[in-house]
């Protein structure tokens, strides 16, 4: 008789971790080569567009 209660507690404990378990979260892929270069063009042109007080207060942060 305890034996069956022994089991059917270590089969609950067994059912709860396995369902507590998390699902890995789809990874987000890498650019690829070409998505960065489209990337560091458009910063580049962002850069380009930027005024003169813009760069200076952008350059006193350590930014650029």
């Amino acid at each position: 008789m305890m034996k069956k209660y022994h089991l059917i507690i270590i089969i609950f404990f067994t059912a709860s971790f396995a369902f507590a378990q998390t699902k890995d979260k789809q990874k987000e892929k890498p650019p690829t080569q070409k998505e960065m270069d489209e990337m560091m063009k458009e910063m580049q042109n962002a850069l380009n567009e930027m005024s003169p007080e813009e760069k200076k207060a952008m350059d006193s942060m350590g930014i650029t």
